[in-house]
């Protein structure tokens, strides 16, 4: 039996966006008191298209793709938005921070992902994509009192963060552990178009 490698495709958040994402998971953590496994600083990241257990001997296949699909965009610019919980009502299971600038560039890249890994053998991902990064996780969901707390802290969660440039992408490889998701960087892309 072959190796399998659980991946995705995303982009890393620079060190000045993980500092705030951090900051905003501090004073969550400050005002909440729902039982959430907060994302480790290394993990945040926002993914552009997971594309599950995969067998490893096509990892280099897919960082090729990857590769093609950078080279035909260019660097752009996004910046931290919102913090809110998915979904919304009375069971949230995460909660994420959206993401707002270049969102036509930003699209234009998923796209291009898109398509050349269609051309690997990929079915092309039929869910919207939905721009974010991952601050936490609710595990087996939330109490009706946990969730009027978690609602009421997420407008207060701080997102002082500069506007960051997008310039690469990368090819991901996660794997999971009972203190969560543990990741390596399988490959880099920059973007050249």
């Amino acid at each position: 039996m072959s190796e399998r490698l659980r991946l995705f495709v995303a982009v890393e958040a620079p060190a000045p966006v993980r500092d705030a994402l951090t900051a905003a998971q501090a004073e969550m953590r400050r005002r909440t008191r729902s039982r959430l496994r907060w994302m480790k600083p290394d993990a945040l990241h926002l993914t552009l298209r997971f594309l599950g257990e995969i067998d490893a001997a096509a990892a280099p296949q897919l960082s090729a793709a990857v590769e093609r699909a950078a080279s035909g965009c260019k660097p752009f610019a996004l910046r931290l938005a919102r913090v809110e919980a998915f979904p919304g009502g009375t069971s949230p299971r995460v909660v994420w921070v959206g993401i707002d600038g270049d969102l036509e560039a930003l699209e234009a890249l998923r796209q291009a992902v898109e398509a050349e890994l269609e051309a690997a053998g990929f079915t092309r991902e039929r869910r919207r994509f939905v721009p974010h990064v991952t601050l936490a996780r609710v595990p087996g969901g939330v109490r009706p009192d946990e969730a009027s707390g978690l609602r009421a802290a997420l407008p207060g969660a701080p997102l002082a963060a500069p506007e960051f440039a997008v310039e690469r992408v990368a090819l991901i490889h996660s794997t999971l552990t009972p203190e969560g998701s543990v990741y390596r960087t399988i490959a880099r892309a920059v973007l050249t178009g």
